[in-house]
């Protein structure tokens, strides 16, 4: 899964947005500059379930301009519901900052809480269940919106994921990122829409005015060899992906994974790496094409691992290379393990 510049829309404008254009959004997005902007637009998430944020933000923080707070879910019975601890980390860093010192978007995700406690994970049925009708992605924009301006958010961004190439549900989400952005610009809402990889930007036509962020990470990871999340050629790709959007931002991601030879794949903050390269005395080498550090281990039991991850050169270096053509905004997946990163 930031850095985020949506319209300031006069009355003409709002009118030209309704209109959907072949994947072009409105670039008239001056409006994020009143708040928290550095010279370039640099946005970080904030995840529920690590909320230890405070130190590591003060670090970045005149980098920063945007927080996203990830994010709000749903239960079986398909309405909203937002973890106390989104609520509680977003007031911690409105108390420390006060509330003009970033912009905040609250982040929606097609998981869902079960009944009995389990979770189901980036859950398809249930987009269909949201978006299937314009009866339904109305009433699902609406709620969003509701929830938004209740908690006092700057902005949505919609992270709606594994749809992959069914175009059906692509054309729904497409209704709907149209829909919601409709009834977000009504309130002064603007709207962030995270697209994975695997979009099928030749199929299908996105809605403009939202700002449209591409996941640039996932490249290696679970199920894969042992590998970087992104490196320049992909990274390359990505860019060359969006260039059918106009407003558009990349999002990069801290941390990596740890390979076992065993093909267990877990994943690792830039922390945890740091612990067990030291605890292994490990020696870390570079991987030139991502900069990623690369270092291998054996476990207490002999298995072998291999783990990379991103550091502060790595992030620095995918920066470079988004930013080669144009000043792109950077999203930075996430806060919380980091030591070295500093967007």
């Amino acid at each position: 899964m930031l850095a985020v510049s949506i319209a300031a829309c006069t009355a003409i404008e709002n009118k030209q947005q309704k209109e959907k254009g072949q994947n072009a959004e409105n670039t008239n997005n001056q409006i994020v500059n009143e708040k928290g902007q550095d010279e370039r637009n640099i946005s970080a998430w904030i995840v529920y379930w690590d909320t230890d944020i405070l130190g590591e933000l003060s670090r970045m923080e005149k980098h920063i301009g945007t927080l996203c707070y990830f994010a709000a879910y749903f239960k079986e019975d398909n309405s909203l519901f937002l973890p106390k601890e989104v609520g509680d980390t977003y007031n911690k860093v409105r108390q420390a900052y006060g509330d003009t010192r970033f912009k905040s978007y609250l982040t929606f995700v097609n998981d869902i809480r079960m009944n009995d406690g389990s979770s189901k994970l980036k859950n398809t049925e249930l987009l269909y269940r949201l978006l299937g009708t314009k009866e339904s992605r109305e009433n699902h924009a609406e709620d969003i919106v509701s929830m938004v301006l209740k908690g006092g958010y700057d902005g949505i961004e919609i992270d709606y994921e594994a749809i992959r190439n069914d175009i059906t549900l692509w054309k729904y989400f497409s209704e709907f990122a149209g829909e919601l952005y409709r009834k977000a610009s009504q309130k002064g809402l603007p709207v962030r829409i995270v697209l994975e990889s695997n979009v099928p930007t030749e199929k299908v036509s996105f809605p403009r005015g939202p700002e449209y962020v591409m996941m640039c990470y996932n490249l290696f990871g679970y199920g894969t060899e042992p590998g970087p999340k992104a490196d320049k050629s992909f990274l390359e790709e990505m860019i060359q992906k969006m260039k059918v959007f106009t407003n558009v931002n990349f999002a990069i991601a801290t941390g990596g994974f740890d390979f076992g030879e065993d093909n267990v794949v877990t994943p690792i903050t830039e922390e945890e790496a740091a612990f067990k390269r030291e605890q292994y005395q490990a020696k870390i080498q570079r991987d030139e094409e991502s900069k990623c550090a690369v270092f291998r281990y054996r476990d207490g039991k002999g298995k072998k691992h291999e783990v990379w991850y991103a550091d502060k050169e790595t992030i620095k270096y995918w920066s470079e290379v988004i930013g080669k053509e144009e000043n792109y905004g950077i999203s930075l997946w996430r806060l919380g393990g980091n030591i070295t990163v500093n967007p």
